[in-house]
C-alpha cells in the first residue's frame, strides 16, 4: 500500500532558516567527528590562477571547491584579484557556488575585482550571477521548491559561519564541509565537476540526527528531499525583485568585515568609471548605506578625488544615493576641500544644493572647509549659490563663521571674496565675543590685520570688547605689539575686566621681558666691581 505524500511549498526564507537550524544542531551534536576542512591551496593552482592560465587550471577542475589560501581565498578570489576575466567561466562552470564565497575578511570575488578596478571581471561575475539566477528560476517554475511531509531540507554538514566566514547580514553560503578525521572531503552545494561523493561527507554513516549520504545535495535528489536545481534557487536567489536578479542584488549588497560593499571598494581605490558604472547599473534600486567607518560610496568617490564622471554615474544610476561621511560630513564637504575637485563640486551643487548648509559634528559647513583650506574657487561657487551660508556659525568651534576661519588662517584672498559677496559679515562675532580684528591680532596674522585696517568699518571693530573685556588693542598689546596705536580711533585707556588698559598690558609685557636682562646686567656689574677691587687690593 503506497502512502500518499503531502507536498508543501517551502519559501526561500523558511528553507534557509530550516537549513541554518538543522546545520547548527548537527554541528554541535557531531563536533567530535566533524571538523572543517583546512586545505591549503596547491602552489601550482595558485600560480595558474595568479598568472591567468586556463590550460593549467583545467588540471584542478575537480579540486576547486577544496582549495583555499590561508586567508580563505578560493581560486575565484585569486582570479578576480588579478583581473583574469578569461578564466572566470572556467571556474564557475565547475563550481558556481564560489561566486558567493567569502574569505577571512568577508570579501567575495566581486569585492576583489571591484577593489582592483577590473571592470571586465566585474562584468563577468554580474553576468554569471544573472545566468545562474535564470537557471534557478526556470527550474523552480518546473519543479517548485517542495518536500515530503516531515522532510528536512538540506541536511548538510556545516552552517554558513563555519564555512564561508558568514558576513553580517548575508544569507548562508550553502557549502558542506566535513572532516572525518582520516582525510575527509568537502561537498560543494552547487556541485563541482568530478566532485566528492556524498558518502564521504560524514564518516561512519548516518547517526541519530546526523546526515545520511542520500540527504546531501550532490548529483541527484533524495526522496522527499530537495532537488539540485532547487538547491541552486536557494543558493543564487531564484527569481527577481523589481526586475533585478536576486542573486545579483545579494552579491552587490554583500558587506565585508569593514562593512564595505564592492562599490565602496571601487570608490575607495580610485578605480575608473567602468567599475562604478557596472556596479550601479546592475541594480538601480539598491541603497548603499555607510560602512562601519560611516563612509558611503558617494562620499568615498568624492573624498578620494575620482573624476566627476564617476560621481555623475552614481547620482544618475542610484535611485536615492546616500551622501554621508564620517564626523557628520557630506560629499559636499569632501568636494570643498581642494580646488582639484571643482568639477565634482559642480555636479553636487546641481544635484542637491541644500547640502551647502549641512554642518558636520564641528559645526562646519562646506564653506567653512573651503575657507580653511584656502579653496577660493569653492568659496566663490558656494557663495554664488547661497550667500546666507556665510552667516552660519560653528557651534562646536567657538561659533566661528567662514570669515572667522579665513582670518584664523590669515588668507586675505578668501577674506576679500567673502566680504565682497557678503559685505556685512564682518559684523559677526564668535562665541567668545571676538570679531575678525580680535582674531587677526590674537593669531598674529599681520597680513589680515593690515587688510582689516584699510577697511572703512575698522573703527567699528577697534574698540569693541570681547567677553573678557579686551579690545583688539588689548590683544595686540598682550603680544607685545602696538601697531593699532597708529589708528586715531584706538582707545588706549579703555579698561578690560582685570581692569587693565592696553598701555598697562604693554608696559607689563615690556617690563616682564626686560627683567631678565636687568638682572643679568646687575650680575655683570657685580662681577666687574669685584674684579676691580681684587686688582686694587681693596676689600
Amino acid at each position: 500500500m503506497r502512502l500518499r505524500r503531502t507536498k508543501r511549498k517551502i519559501t526561500k526564507k523558511k528553507l534557509l532558516a530550516e537549513f541554518g537550524v538543522k546545520a547548527q544542531k548537527l554541528q554541535r551534536r557531531n563536533n567530535k567527528h566533524i571538523a572543517l576542512a583546512e586545505i591549503t591551496m596547491d602552489p601550482s593552482l595558485y600560480t595558474a590562477a595568479m598568472e591567468g592560465k586556463p590550460e593549467d587550471l583545467k588540471h584542478y577542475t575537480n579540486r576547486f571547491a577544496l582549495q583555499f589560501t590561508k586567508n580563505n581565498n578560493t581560486v575565484l578570489h585569486v582570479i578576480a584579484a588579478f583581473g583574469h576575466s578569461h578564466c572566470v567561466k572556467e571556474i564557475l562552470d565547475a563550481c558556481p557556488h564560489l561566486l558567493r564565497r567569502e574569505n577571512t575578511h568577508g570579501d567575495t570575488p566581486l569585492h576583489m575585482a571591484a577593489a582592483g578596478g577590473h571592470d571586465d571581471v566585474v562584468e563577468w561575475l554580474i553576468d554569471s550571477a544573472k545566468e545562474l539566477n535564470k537557471t534557478a528560476s526556470a527550474n523552480d517554475a518546473v519543479r517548485g521548491v517542495s518536500g515530503g511531509e516531515g522532510s528536512e531540507p538540506f541536511k548538510t554538514a556545516a552552517a554558513d559561519d563555519g564555512i564561508s566566514g558568514g558576513g553580517e547580514g548575508n544569507e548562508p553560503n550553502i557549502t558542506a564541509a566535513a572532516n572525518d578525521g582520516v582525510g575527509g572531503s568537502v561537498v560543494s552545494g552547487g556541485g563541482c565537476e568530478g566532485g566528492v561523493s556524498p558518502d564521504s561527507v560524514v564518516s561512519g554513516g548516518g547517526s541519530e540526527g546526523g546526515v545520511s549520504p542520500d540527504s546531501v545535495v550532490s548529483g541527484g535528489s533524495s526522496e522527499g528531499g530537495v532537488s539540485p536545481d532547487s538547491f541552486l534557487s536557494v543558493l543564487f536567489g531564484g527569481g527577481s525583485e523589481g526586475g533585478v536578479s536576486l542573486a545579483v542584488r545579494e552579491m552587490l549588497k554583500a558587506r565585508n568585515r569593514d562593512g564595505d560593499t564592492p562599490l565602496h571598494l571601487a570608490a575607495r581605490f580610485r578605480h575608473p568609471l567602468p567599475v562604478v558604472s557596472l556596479l550601479t547599473n546592475a541594480d538601480r534600486e539598491l541603497y548603499y548605506g555607510p560602512n562601519k567607518a560611516g563612509e558611503t560610496p558617494l562620499y568615498l568617490v568624492v573624498d578620494r578625488g575620482s573624476d566627476a564622471a564617476a560621481v555623475s554615474e552614481i547620482l544618475k544610476n542610484c535611485k536615492s544615493p546616500a551622501f554621508r561621511g564620517p564626523d557628520g560630513r557630506t560629499a559636499m564637504h569632501a568636494a570643498a576641500i581642494d580646488s582639484s575637485k571643482d568639477a565634482i563640486l559642480n555636479e553636487l551643487l546641481k544635484w542637491k544644493q541644500d547640502l551647502i548648509k549641512e554642518q558636520d559634528t564641528k559645526g562646519w559647513t562646506p564653506l567653512h572647509l573651503a575657507a580653511h583650506n584656502g579653496n577660493l574657487e569653492a568659496v566663490k561657487k558656494l557663495l554664488d549659490k547661497d550667500i546666507s551660508v556665510a552667516y552660519i556659525t560653528a557651534n562646536n568651534d567657538e561659533g566661528n563663521t567662514a570669515l572667522h576661519v579665513a582670518t584664523i588662517r590669515g588668507d586675505v584672498s578668501v577674506m576679500d571674496e567673502l566680504l565682497s559677496k557678503v559685505p556685512d559679515c564682518w559684523e559677526m562675532e564668535n562665541s567668545k565675543g571676538q570679531n575678525i580684528l580680535h582674531i587677526a591680532a590674537d593669531r598674529e596674522r599681520d597680513a589680515a590685520t593690515n587688510f582689516i585696517r584699510e577697511k572703512p568699518w575698522v573703527n567699528c571693530l577697534i574698540n569693541r570688547k570681547d567677553n573678557e573685556g579686551n579690545t583688539p588693542v588689548h590683544v595686540l598689546a598682550s603680544k607685545g605689539k602696538d601697531g593699532l596705536q597708529m589708528c586715531p580711533e584706538a582707545d588706549m585707556r579703555v579698561l578690560n575686566n582685570e581692569p587693565l588698559t592696553p598701555l598697562d598690558i604693554l608696559h607689563r609685557k615690556v617690563v616682564y621681558h626686560c627683567i631678565p636682562f636687568f638682572i643679568y646686567f646687575l650680575e655683570l656689574k657685580s662681577i666687574f666691581l669685584q674684579r676691580s677691587r681684587d686688582k686694587s687690593g681693596v676689600h
